[in-house]
């Protein structure tokens, strides 16, 4: 599940690959889950409302599998979120050194973040991010309730 804000954080690359053409393998990495994440521009809302109503609501499934699915929208949302404001920035800034430095410094926020949760989930634990993971208790409590 954690391909999905990889997928989504791959807007924020641009600038990234020109400067580190060596790190351009971790880019074909999630291309095989694009292609069926973004089949159609209704794609994404239609894969968030199946997890979160297959897999999150499911008490049947086991809280680890549920955690990280929901763990993995949440850091979606951030990185949305960003890419969201980054183009609503004004055109002065739009296409200045300062987007291109926030845009790098975003994607390897979120490249590190979701190899780490990947590399910590295969591994067997609780991914705790800041923020991010309280939230995610907080939903699969209120899931669990319903």
């Amino acid at each position: 599940m954690y391909f999905i804000p990889w997928i989504d954080a791959q807007q924020l690359s641009n600038y990234f690959y020109d400067q580190w053409s060596v790190l351009l393998p971790l880019y074909m990495v999630p291309a095989w889950p694009a292609r069926l994440y973004c089949i159609t521009p209704m794609a994404p809302l239609i894969w968030f409302f199946m997890l979160f109503s297959l897999v999150i609501r499911n008490k049947r499934l086991p809280h680890f599998l549920r955690f990280h699915t929901m763990q993995a929208m949440m850091t979606d949302i951030v990185v949305m979120l960003f890419g969201l404001t980054r183009q609503s920035l004004p055109y002065y800034i739009a296409g200045s050194w300062v987007d291109t430095v926030l845009s790098q410094y975003a994607f390897l926020c979120a490249l590190l973040t979701v190899i780490w949760c990947i590399w910590k989930t295969l591994e067997g634990y609780y991914v705790e991010l800041p923020f991010v993971s309280e939230a995610v208790y907080i939903q699969l409590s209120i899931a669990d309730m319903m």
